[in-house]
C-alpha cells in the first residue's frame, strides 16, 4: 500500500523587499507546492524561485486583489 501523502500549510507575512524562504530545503526529500495563494497590501512584484532560479518572470500584484495558483491537477506519488 502506497504512504499517504502529508500535506503542510505556510502562513507567510513580509514587510521587506528581498528574497523569502517559504519552504526549507530538506536532503533526500521532494518539496512539491500544490496551491499557492498571494496578496499584497500595495503595488509589488514577486518572482517565485528554486532556489537561485526563477520559475517564472516577475508577477505584478495589486493591492488587495488575490492571486490564486492552484494547479490543474495535482500530481501525487
Amino acid at each position: 500500500m502506497p504512504a499517504t501523502p502529508r500535506y503542510l500549510s505556510a502562513s507567510i507575512n513580509v514587510a521587506t523587499a528581498a528574497d523569502q524562504t517559504i519552504v526549507a530545503a530538506v536532503a533526500g526529500q521532494a518539496i512539491q507546492i500544490v496551491g499557492l495563494v498571494l496578496v499584497a497590501a500595495g503595488a509589488v512584484t514577486v518572482t517565485p524561485k528554486d532556489g537561485t532560479t526563477a520559475l517564472t518572470g516577475p508577477i505584478s500584484l495589486i493591492a488587495g486583489t488575490p492571486l490564486i495558483l492552484i494547479p490543474e491537477r495535482a500530481i501525487v506519488p
